[in-house]
């Protein structure tokens, strides 16, 4: 199996970004993209209902399971770097990290 996914980011009126342009994507994109995950096996689903929660389900599901992992460790894989407390909304990981 496998998913393929290509993401265009835009602006809110839907205008190309600019290199001006702040943005960033969240912690774990992938599971925050989606509002709704249903696998099915033979026609039958699966998972559990998740109510359009999924991407909050996942958020928090990997910060309960992994709690203590290295930030430098495969969870970077899944684009997962822990929030400085102070410096969520700041884009330049460099002042954050001072």
């Amino acid at each position: 199996m496998v998913l393929e996914v290509s993401v265009r980011i835009r602006a809110t009126d839907g205008a190309a970004i600019t290199q001006d342009d702040r943005c960033a994507f969240a912690n774990l994109p992938l599971h925050t993209l989606f509002r709704d995950c249903e696998i099915s096996l033979n026609q039958k689903v699966i998972t559990s209902d998740t109510d359009n929660n999924y991407s909050y389900k996942a958020y928090l599901d990997t910060l309960i399971q992994f709690p203590d992992t290295d930030p430098g460790s495969w969870m970077q894989s899944e684009v997962y770097f822990p929030d400085t407390s102070g410096y969520m909304n700041h884009l330049n990981l460099d002042s954050a990290r001072t």
